[in-house]
């Protein structure tokens, strides 16, 4: 009995890459790493792509399955040439074809425990795969049921996945345009403040990305899209001026970066200068809207102030917020009423001098 003692003695191991595994002793034999069992998987796996050459789709993904289920720490040599983990192959190829099938959320997931099991295997091929399953479910692709029975379409899965993706590549490679692109199926949704979190992530954790340019203004565009009217409270209007002016004095000029062709940077430089003219526009638009609201102000002391204090004198506030409107756009209509009522009261006040 002493002596069998060393056989049953093991020690599970548990890593990232290859799980948890018993080493050494009786049981590793039929935890452990094997010889024969890396066989196993490795006629799986060419069993798979013999499937997938003859175009034998179901074949090749039930293949996969089993492969993922049963060969979790062994090694196979794909076609290419490559030794990856078994399960990390199954996963990716397994996602190819459920994204073939448009079944998005079940490819996602299975790229995504690839990324979070088995970092050694082709982040890159990965990560391209899951921006391609999220852009094709944000440009509004349906999920089949059955592989055939088209479902609803679900631009909240595909903010979901744009995120997923950002957190994955942090880093500028990958990260800026899944936020973007988060960015504006939010704003598709009209959920504004989603829109305005994930833009502001970006301009904050990548400030020197290209699309940075474009997240300032789109920033502005949000803010102006919540501003209700001169009446109301004009935080957004205050935001939307900021943006709009950082806008124009951080993005005077653009360069082009060293990932970009020629042509993918003169089509960025058009939409660019598109940009500029509407930034222009826009906060001329804001500057208005906040001169409104001070000329309204302005105009309720002088016209209904002595209703409230008949002792004291509305002059002096309603002067201010006459000068602010003319000050905040001198050229608005806002500005030239605020001139004539200032006058006005000017003239009124004069008039009551003895």
């Amino acid at each position: 009995m002493i002596g069998c003692v060393p056989l049953l003695k093991a020690e599970i191991v548990s890593d990232r890459d290859k799980g948890v595994r018993v080493e050494g002793g009786f049981l590793s034999r039929f935890f452990g790493k094997s010889s024969p069992s890396r066989e196993q998987a490795q006629l799986l796996i060419e069993k798979a792509e013999a499937a997938l050459s003859k175009r034998n789709f179901r074949s090749a993904l039930s293949t996969y399955k089993k492969i993922a289920k049963r060969f979790s720490i062994e090694k196979v040599t794909t076609k290419e040439g490559k030794e990856v983990y078994a399960v990390a192959e199954a996963l990716y190829q397994s996602a190819l074809l459920r994204e073939r099938n448009s079944q998005w959320e079940h490819a996602f997931n299975a790229l995504q425990e690839v990324v979070e099991k088995y970092p050694s295997y082709d982040f890159e091929k990965v990560i391209n795969a899951q921006s391609r399953i999220a852009s094709k479910l944000g440009a509004g692709a349906r999920t089949k049921i059955f592989w055939v029975i088209p479902g609803f379409r679900n631009y909240d899965k595909a903010m979901k996945f744009h995120k997923q993706i950002s957190e994955n590549a942090r880093g500028p490679e990958h990260a800026p345009a899944a936020l973007m692109a988060s960015a504006e199926i939010a704003r598709s949704g009209k959920k504004e403040s989603e829109a305005i979190d994930v833009l502001e992530q970006l301009i904050n954790f990548y400030p020197e990305d290209i699309l940075c340019e474009k997240a300032y203004f789109d920033l502005a565009e949000i803010y102006e899209s919540m501003v209700k009217g001169p009446l109301y409270d004009q935080g957004a209007t205050l935001k939307s001026i900021n943006y709009y002016e950082d806008f124009r004095i951080l993005f005077s000029e653009i360069e082009k970066s060293p990932r970009e062709t020629e042509v993918e940077f003169e089509h960025r430089r058009a939409s660019w200068q598109v940009r500029v003219q509407q930034a222009e526009k826009g906060l001329a638009r804001m500057r208005d809207m906040l001169a409104r609201s001070k000329l309204e102000i302005g105009q309720f002391y002088h016209r209904h102030g002595q209703k409230f204090s008949p002792r004291g004198s509305v002059a002096v506030p309603a002067k201010q917020y006459y000068q602010e409107a003319i000050t905040l756009a001198p050229n608005s209509e806002s500005a030239r009423t605020a001139q004539e009522l200032l006058e006005e009261l000017q003239k009124t006040q004069d008039q009551s001098q003895p």
